[in-house]
């Protein structure tokens, strides 16, 4: 399985892209640190523990729980959300980096 991450800010014009080749699934998993919520994902995703639907819910709830939106109100937190669902669900791009995954 090879998954391919791409992103990048419009704002300040940057593009990344990510590879992770699973030729070894021990070896490939144990390079990320479980202690980054992120390589965490990405750990259960290749190793078969969740499916990409889920990988997706735990990022969204990675997001939801860091930065200025954890301290967000109730309201506002469940705004960002709906948005960032709603995003994934309709945004082309998305949808087929998430295909991607599985």
């Amino acid at each position: 399985m090879t998954i391919k991450i791409e992103g990048g800010s419009p704002l300040n014009n940057t593009k990344s892209t990510i590879n992770i080749e699973e030729s070894n699934k021990t070896e490939s998993s144990s390079a990320l640190t479980a202690d980054n919520p992120v390589d965490a994902v990405i750990n259960d995703l290749m190793d078969g523990k969740i499916s990409s639907s889920q990988a997706v819910d735990h990022l969204i709830e990675h997001t939801l729980n860091s930065g200025i939106v954890k301290d967000a109100p109730p309201a506002l937190r469940a705004e960002v959300e709906d948005m960032l669902k709603t995003m994934i669900a309709t945004d082309p791009h998305l949808k087929s980096l998430i295909s991607g995954l599985e």
